[in-house]
């Protein structure tokens, strides 16, 4: 049995790296990735005199924007440069405007001749050209968080997107679907890593993310075993390096007494743990983020998870980057009914069973 994808490469030097693929074969227990790399102006300040207005005097300015000025504001030197700011952020907001309509547009020309949405070499091409261009105080990772919303945005306009994670909120997974797809597309989260695929192949989402090896504690042979059941594509990896934290509602380890998450990240925080906290429990559960509501509940307890996990579930990061290994890498495959289109920089990927 022979399957054919495409997949894009993403290149990230921090979180996630996308790269293309060209055909996987079915066969069982290994998946083996030919080509495989893991990655785990100054602004010149000119002599201008603030204008003076009385007290919650209201002044209506070019553009519409009404601004009021107190006696506090009067010589400040930031109001020059907020009034600056003002006026771009009006110039961009009447830019994205314009491009959420030719997005709108692409998104009827594809739907007249079948196209898929979600084109990542297409999107990777955007990425590439911006990134290409970074100079200043903008870095291409800021480019990339910048635009990947933009574009997110974009992709709602044209018809919108469902997304299959490992659930609950806020797992590795979540994280990584948020970073390739951006905060505007529809995410379900699953149960089980097999309610992805099942929810892909049933057309309940278009397209899911998985987890299939990590660079430390080897492949998920569970992943691999369903692209043997499951007839889908891969269509695209994502390379994330992971970050695992202590998390509590406590504000200290003091009245500390276990410690909860999945066996991933006690298996590659073992050192860690065994050298700060050998004295307390572990305890294994079926995601970091239900580690994280767990101890949403409970100050006693702790949780290894990420910072997106502490901000979804409010926990205090008692100890951060307690990884074994800085290089630590999770890689993820996107899978989907339909091909991707090919780009030129395809990969091959063989399945053996």
């Amino acid at each position: 049995m022979i399957k054919t994808a495409n997949r894009a490469v993403r290149n990230n030097s921090d979180c996630p790296i996308l790269q293309n693929v060209g055909c996987w074969f079915g066969v069982r227990l290994l998946l083996l990735t030919v080509g495989l790399t893991y990655f785990p102006r100054q602004i010149s300040q000119q002599s201008r005199s603030a204008p003076k207005f009385p007290a919650n005097n209201i002044n209506k300015s070019q553009g519409g924007i009404v601004k009021s000025e107190t006696k506090s504001d009067m010589g400040n030197p930031l109001i020059p440069y907020r009034e600056k700011i003002d006026e771009i952020d009006n110039q961009l907001l009447s830019l994205l405007i314009q491009r959420q309509d030719l997005a709108h547009n692409v998104g009827q020309i594809k739907k007249e001749q079948g196209m898929s949405v979600f084109n990542m070499a297409r999107e990777e091409q955007v990425f590439r050209n911006l990134k290409s261009k970074s100079k200043g105080h903008l870095s291409p990772e800021a480019i990339h968080h910048i635009f990947s919303e933009i574009i997110s945005a974009a992709r709602t306009v044209q018809q919108p997107i469902n997304v299959a994670y490992l659930g609950p909120e806020a797992t590795f997974s979540h994280q990584a679907a948020i970073y390739l797809y951006g905060h505007s597309t529809t995410f379900r989260a699953a149960e089980t890593i097999e309610d992805v695929f099942s929810f892909v192949e049933k057309g309940v989402c278009q397209q899911g993310i998985v987890p299939i090896e990590n660079s430390y504690e080897g492949a998920v042979n569970v992943t691999m075993d369903l692209f043997y059941k499951y007839d889908l594509q891969i269509c695209a990896e994502i390379f994330l390096r992971i970050r695992h934290h202590l998390l509590s509602k406590a504000s200290n380890m003091e009245n500390v007494d276990s410690i909860y998450s999945h066996p991933m990240p006690f298996a590659q925080c073992r050192s860690w743990l065994r050298s700060n906290y050998p004295h307390l429990s572990t305890q294994k559960v079926e995601s970091t983020s239900a580690a994280a509501i767990v101890a949403q509940n409970n100050p006693k307890i702790a949780a290894i998870g990420s910072r997106l996990a502490a901000m979804t579930y409010k926990l205090n990061m008692l100890a951060e980057n307690i990884e074994d290994q800085p290089d630590n890498v999770t890689r993820f495959l996107i899978v989907s009914r339909d091909h991707a289109e090919p780009t030129g920089k395809d990969k091959t990927s063989l399945l053996f069973f």
